[in-house]
């Protein structure tokens, strides 16, 4: 059999709907992802600060909690997790993560203190 004697096999049912296919129209244009994204825009604006810094206030009550643990019971934690915390504030563009960074290295500085000076 040579190449030339080949003949697909089409079925006329696909081959009409191959031929009706019409492609889809756009579902957003500009105008209308602007509209979305100055309304995300309002939507943040209008968040509390303790919602637009969430991250960095956890790091703040996380670093009271471990300072408040150490001074009642004497236990130090190492501070990875305000550590963790401040990274997450940071990547997420909270303008208060300096606070959170200031925080959790004094956190750290302080139990790296404590341990090695006991």
């Amino acid at each position: 059999m040579s190449t030339t004697d080949w003949q697909p096999d089409l079925n006329q049912a696909a081959l009409a709907q191959f031929a009706s296919y019409e492609q889809p129209a756009a579902t957003a244009g500009f105008s209308e992802f602007a509209a979305t994204h100055a309304a995300t825009v309002r939507e943040v604006e209008t968040q509390s600060p303790y919602r637009r810094n969430s991250a960095t206030f956890t790091t703040l009550a996380v670093v009271i909690g471990y300072l408040v643990l150490a001074a009642t019971t004497g236990i130090v934690l190492l501070g990875i997790l305000p550590g963790m915390l401040s990274i997450r504030a940071f990547r997420r563009g909270e303008k208060l993560a300096p606070l959170a960074v200031i925080a959790a290295v004094g956190a750290i500085a302080f139990s790296l203190s404590v341990m090695t000076h006991h």
